[in-house]
């Protein structure tokens, strides 16, 4: 194996562990190795590692210019499989920014240099991505039809990383569905390859996850351990998003059982931990929870006043069903209702679907 190859694979592993700065340094060291020894393929690969750990560290611009640099050298070396994997990096920078109109113009130019390539494993991840933009705007059956054309691309290429990733977002979509036992077989596999990497990011992710459909089933004992192993890999790997979201899960299930100050307590965490704009989805679905626990207070105004709040930020981002969702329960809230009901937050998810890069 090359001295470019095994760097490569120390990078990928730090990735693994969440360890950003190192994989960015040890990819970058590998990148320029590969200058010194003309290796246009490994320079493009190279370009596009660094695109990747660099947007989960760095300014998204930065990412987005090197991720466009490797797109151009391989297109311009006729490496078409290499220009679609980079394309597909710079298009989950512009959906992560919120500019999905062109992620999904990019992800498309993607799938079709993929398919032209014979790349299973790519084409794979990008349809993976496209079922991220179709669960982002509502459709979600459309969605669980593009993850299982993931999930059969990656049987063709063997991609365990991949498969990991469309696993979590199969298990999401069927939870936007209400199909909470499928949901729980999907997670329940994703955690079995994540732990199999292993690959700790994804750990956080699926195990944070799983706790919903746990949750809808009145298996809080379950999903409160499931949320503990979520916590302590998120505390390891700095995920916010996925600390907020346990806090938002622990918040949901204190009400459910009647604990109304430690819901409180879990969501005004929740809340404190999004309070950047980058952060904007999970920030929605805290102000729906903290809503559902004000009408469990009977505190009706104050209720209806963080559901405008949260159909604002859902509007901005698109999200056509939770606008619609909690446009109904502020209506049901006008003048009065009986109780909240027990629904967990419902999601036009875009980070928790880990658009893979």
């Amino acid at each position: 194996m090359s001295e470019v190859s095994l760097l490569r694979d120390a990078a990928a592993a730090c990735e693994r562990a969440g360890e950003w700065l190192e994989a960015d340094r040890i990819y970058a060291k590998a990148y320029e190795l590969a200058v010194q020894e003309r290796n246009i393929a490994a320079m493009v690969d190279g370009l596009r590692r660094m695109a990747n750990v660099r947007f989960r560290h760095t300014e998204a611009e930065e990412a987005a210019e090197l991720a466009e640099l490797s797109a151009e050298i391989a297109l311009r070396s006729g490496l078409r499989a290499a220009a679609a994997r980079a394309w597909n990096v710079l298009a989950v920078i512009r959906h992560s920014c919120g500019d999905l109109r062109e992620a999904a113009a990019l992800y498309e130019s993607a799938l079709e240099l993929a398919l032209e390539a014979d790349d299973a494993s790519t084409a794979g991840i990008v349809f993976q991505n496209l079922g991220v933009i179709a669960n982002i705007h509502g459709d979600y059956r459309g969605a669980r039809i593009l993850y299982l054309e993931t999930i059969a691309s990656f049987v063709r290429s063997g991609n365990r990383e991949a498969a990991m990733t469309a696993y979590n977002n199969l298990g999401m979509v069927c939870t936007d569905l209400g199909e909470w036992m499928e949901a729980e077989v999907y997670f329940a596999r994703g955690i079995e390859i994540a732990e199999q990497l292993p690959d700790i990011t994804m750990l956080a992710k699926l195990h944070g996850n799983r706790a919903e459909p746990l949750i809808r089933v009145g298996d809080f004992a379950a999903a409160q351990r499931s949320l503990s192993v979520a916590a302590e890999f998120a505390a390891r790997t700095g995920d916010v998003r996925t600390e907020a979201d346990v806090n938002r899960y622990r918040g949901i299930i204190a009400r459910l059982t009647g604990d109304y100050d430690a819901a409180e307590s879990y969501l005004a965490r929740a809340l404190e931990i999004c309070a950047g704009d980058d952060l904007a989805l999970e920030r929605a679905e805290a102000l729906e929870e903290v809503a559902r626990l004000r009408l469990a207070q009977k505190r009706i105004g104050a209720a209806r006043i963080l559901l405008r709040e949260a159909m604002e930020i859902c509007k901005r981002l698109a999200a056509a069903r939770d606008v619609i969702r909690l446009g109904q329960l502020y209506e049901a809230a006008a003048p009065a209702v009986e109780s909240s009901d027990a629904a967990c937050t419902g999601r036009a998810e875009e980070e928790r679907r880990a658009s893979s890069p």
